[in-house]
């Protein structure tokens, strides 16, 4: 950071600019979503954009809170030293591998269908937080995954994505031996 001014290099390690970026991300991809119409479902209806538009604003309300609580945390140093050229903490590395994996959970959505989607991310996320006994991995992911697809087919009637080409053809070949459909 030598080649950024020390008032410039003061909001940079403040811990700011990430939040105030996931804030601007989460209200970007707000707008997007909330004006995407789904197929077939009429405008103001639950569907399958339902649950990213919640979420959306769950996040976007968070980092907005996080953003607030920095800058006030920034405001209350004022003119006190500041030690710019701090390590990061030391579990950066795993928090930003841990947001890679819920966005390739996000973007599997669409192509590998709620199913299969949600399935790899519960084995791959319980994998990630070093809980590895088999059996234990096996039930959560299979359990976690179905409880809520026959809450949201069966309860909800929320049409969820079923994903692209085989694996299409493998969800909807798994709901009707499940009897979902």
């Amino acid at each position: 950071m030598a080649g950024i001014g020390r008032h410039w290099r003061r909001i940079v390690s403040s811990g700011l600019c990430g939040p105030v970026a996931g804030t601007l991300v989460s209200l970007l991809l707000l707008y997007h979503v909330s004006t995407a119409q789904a197929v077939g479902v009429p405008p103001g209806a639950y569907g399958p954009l339902s649950w990213p538009l919640f979420a959306l604003i769950l996040l976007a309300a968070g980092m907005g809170l996080l953003c607030a609580f920095r800058a006030r945390e920034l405001l209350r140093r004022g003119s006190a030293p500041f030690d710019a050229d701090r390590q990061p903490a030391p579990g950066t590395a795993r928090v930003v591998l841990a947001i890679g994996l819920i966005a390739l959970y996000g973007a599997a959505f669409v192509y590998a269908g709620f199913l299969f989607a949600t399935l790899a991310f519960l084995a791959a996320w319980l994998a990630f937080t070093h809980y590895r006994r088999p059996l234990a991995l096996t039930l959560v992911s299979v359990l976690g995954t179905l409880a809520p697809l026959y809450l949201l087919t069966k309860v909800v009637h929320m049409p969820l994505p079923r994903g692209v080409g085989v694996l299409e053809l493998a969800t909807i070949q798994l709901y009707q031996w499940l009897r979902l459909f």
